[in-house]
């Protein structure tokens, strides 16, 4: 579950603590023993120091209370399931913990949500896919599309459609950073819910993306694409007529640097937009942009600059004309 503190990152101390209280409690209303020893939580990546201390300071003024709120839970004689006793339990949090901090309010309902798709996955209507196993290479591609977006209702259906022609929907990931306007939600394709304190952060953005090509890589696939939601990465069809997952077959080189162009609207021969027809076809002005040529396919972790144009690694940029466009912006002229 992502790190309700905040900040894009996993589960940090403060959250396990919180976890293991609400655990005890139920325990011992439904008599069970707890297992004691080696956390099942497992941390993915190393914990910002300064994110643990922020937790851990403000937990010194929370302590008394959420104490003594645990001290005192009292469950009603029907709370007889883990889940009953859990959903019990996040009402409770809310209604007497809420006033400390909004994160109290997200972890109720974070319990809620779990305990809803745990009996959902019981009844069959859904299947969990363990992340701690090593997942099969598709057997439609070891390759890899990802994305980050929040509230995108109108370019996300673009993005999907383009990329789900070279794509199986089990290999395109869109990281979630809190959209709530239902744009991410019933899609086949893996959404990765995501959060950031503030509402754009540039080097939060970085890092998020960055760990999951990490594990997207360590998965299996042998290249990730990242392009952002507004981002369109096209071969040159005279090479690859086939498309995408052509040109990325025939490279052998580790990380490849996207050639940028905007599409330009001429308003003066060009028809008003459709979004439900290819975007391509309607516009026929191209403007190169080399401020947005970007490292984006990858064999390996990269570590990005703000805004994805440079990273560390080397990054080969191709010599023949147009070996990738990136169309970043619909802009009029």
């Amino acid at each position: 579950m992502q790190g309700l503190m905040g900040s894009g990152t996993p589960w940090g101390r403060y959250d396990d603590m919180f976890a293991g209280w609400a655990s005890k409690v139920i325990a011992d209303h439904l008599g069970l023993g707890v297992k004691t020893g080696a956390p099942y939580i497992r941390h993915n990546k190393a914990s910002n120091p300064f994110i643990n201390l922020k937790k851990e300071y403000m937990g010194l003024f929370w302590q008394e209370d959420i104490i003594a709120f645990f001290q005192r839970v009292q469950f009603s004689s029907s709370a007889r399931t883990p889940q009953s006793c859990y959903l019990e339990l996040a009402r409770m949090i809310r209604v007497n913990l809420s006033y400390l901090n909004e994160y109290f309010g997200r972890l109720a309902t974070a319990m809620e949500i779990w305990i809803e798709l745990w009996d959902r996955a019981q009844d069959g209507e859904i299947r969990f896919r363990p992340s701690r196993q090593t997942r099969q290479i598709s057997t439609v591609s070891p390759f890899a599309v990802l994305t980050i977006c929040r509230n995108e209702p109108g370019y996300l259906p673009i993005w999907l459609k383009y990329y789900r022609r070279f794509f199986a929907d089990e290999d395109i990931y869109i990281l979630d950073n809190d959209s709530d306007d239902g744009s991410t939600l019933n899609l086949s394709v893996n959404i990765v819910r995501v959060h950031s304190e503030k509402y754009f952060d540039h080097l939060w953005l970085v890092e998020v993306v960055q760990n999951k090509v990490r594990d997207l890589l360590k998965s299996g696939y042998r290249y990730v694409l990242f392009c952002e939601i507004d981002e369109i990465v096209v071969p040159d069809p005279a090479k690859h007529p086939l498309g995408l997952i052509d040109y990325i077959k025939r490279i052998d080189l580790p990380v490849v640097r996207v050639t940028a162009y905007d599409i330009r609207h001429n308003v003066t021969s060009e028809p008003q937009l459709k979004l439900n027809e290819s975007i391509l076809k309607q516009r026929r002005y191209w403007m190169r942009n080399q401020h947005y040529d970007k490292p984006l396919l990858t064999s390996k972790l990269l570590h990005w600059t703000p805004g994805f144009h440079n990273c560390r690694e080397p990054a080969a940029k191709l010599a023949y004309f147009f070996p990738l466009v990136t169309v970043n912006a619909f802009v009029s002229i």
